[in-house]
């Protein structure tokens, strides 16, 4: 399944809403989004919604926290929200979930 991301922006912050498949094939079209949003000056603030994830493999997981990375480097705030299932499950267990997790959300899956 193919990777979408869309962004939405309040204020200063900017909502990536991706859908699909977080795998070697796609994950591109994250980091390409990722790095666009965080050279935006305006933009201080990236939340990546990973609602609509299907999938998510060792790429994703590292897009996500080199995004992190990239993001503190230049100023900027980055965080993971929405994930569920299978994705909150590897998310959980490699820690990144508690590393990159919007405070409010869960830290732990949903049975």
């Amino acid at each position: 399944m193919a990777l979408t991301v869309v962004a939405h922006r309040t204020g200063s912050t900017v909502t990536l809403v991706v859908a699909g498949s977080m795998d070697l094939t796609h994950v591109d079209v994250l980091t390409d989004a990722i790095a666009a949003t965080i050279d935006q000056p305006e933009v201080t603030g990236i939340v990546a919604d990973l609602a609509r994830v299907s999938f998510c493999d060792s790429s994703g997981v590292g897009a996500l926290v080199r995004a992190h990375r990239t993001a503190t480097t230049a100023g900027k705030t980055f965080h993971v929200a929405g994930a569920r299932k299978m994705v909150l499950q590897i998310l959980t267990l490699t820690g990144v979930w508690d590393y990159l997790s919007v405070p409010s959300e869960p830290e732990t899956p949903a049975g």
